[in-house]
């Protein structure tokens, strides 16, 4: 997935609808050391950065995620705003159903790490009680 987030930010360099990396992460409200970080393998793409990515700059969140189909979506469902920036009109609703399982799916994971390093700092904190 990091060769397509790649492959799209050539493509926006390169059509000229953003200068660098930090436009796009201004846009996403992350930091461009962040999309370094994706790039370089050290972080992973989250379901929620795809989504955002994608409805940003119009690629196609099934290209996006598999690599199939177009890369981006069709014109026909998609209008350009004041600001220059590709936004969304209308996405399918399988889509739309799917993504939202993934969200949801990955808020899930997040919780349950919280709980389970919530344990392990209690954990932790029990040990070293014991060892005074």
């Amino acid at each position: 997935m990091k060769e397509r987030f790649k492959t799209a930010i050539d493509y926006l360099k390169k059509m000229k609808i953003v200068k660098n990396q930090g436009d796009i992460a201004e846009k996403m409200g992350i930091t461009s050391q962040t999309i370094t970080e994706i790039l370089g393998g050290r972080m992973k793409l989250t379901t929620e950065k795809i989504v955002k990515f994608c409805s940003l700059y119009d690629f196609s969140p099934e290209w996006f995620l598999t690599g199939e189909g177009n890369m981006l979506k069709s014109n026909a469902n998609n209008t350009i705003n004041n600001s220059g920036d590709f936004c969304e009109n209308i996405i399918g609703d399988d889509l739309k159903q799917q993504l939202a399982e993934l969200i949801n799916i990955q808020k899930k994971f997040q919780d349950m790490i919280s709980v389970k390093d919530k344990q392990i700092n209690e954990l932790i904190e029990i040990l070293k009680d014991k060892k005074k």
